[in-house]
């Protein structure tokens, strides 16, 4: 966990070199424990680094061996997250369909438990998703329940993404 914890840490500083470190060292750790929990979400953590860095298809192998895990353990937030990132990747692929399936099989897991940060998120890419495929009513609906949900959270992380999102929604139909 403590490798996890430096490699996430770092993460947050973009200091993207030294996270990767400290999640390739965490991973060596549990590689011992392939399919626990604690590896599961190394490799989560390790996915959405290499986003961060645009190596999607390291990602993608992250994300989906840690998606198999959380599976197999019962864990729907770690599927949530995972299904979440992998929206994410092929919206920045331009496999807009693809995405979508997967960004709405993790909005359909968030339903079902509360954890209103990995909602906000998933709620941020369906909204960028909508504006890529021009469903600009809809970006505002579900862009709009991530500003209202990360504002009913006491650190409303996701909701500066979600502000940019709709003032881009604005710009596109010249509203101010």
């Amino acid at each position: 966990d403590t490798f996890i914890a430096l490699g996430e840490l770092h993460t947050a500083k973009n200091q993207l070199v030294l996270a990767e470190s400290e999640l390739i060292s965490a991973l060596e750790i549990y590689n011992n424990f392939d399919g626990s929990l604690d590896h599961a979400n190394c490799q989560l953590a390790l996915g959405s680094l290499y986003i961060l860095c645009s190596r999607f298809e390291e990602a993608k192998e992250q994300l989906q061996s840690a998606l198999d895990a959380y599976i197999s353990i019962g864990n729907d937030r770690g599927r949530a997250d995972c299904l979440g990132r992998l929206g994410q990747i092929h919206i920045s692929l331009g496999q807009l369909t693809v995405a979508d399936g997967f960004l709405q099989s993790a909005i359909k897991l968030h339903d079902d438990f509360v954890y209103p940060l990995g909602k906000v998120t998933i709620l941020n890419n369906l909204g960028l998703l909508y504006l890529n495929l021009g469903r600009y009513d809809e970006a505002r609906t579900v862009v709009q329940s991530a500003i209202d949900l990360s504002a009913s959270m006491p650190f409303p992380i996701g909701q500066g993404e979600a502000l940019q999102l709709m003032g881009r929604l604005h710009g596109l139909h010249g509203e101010q």
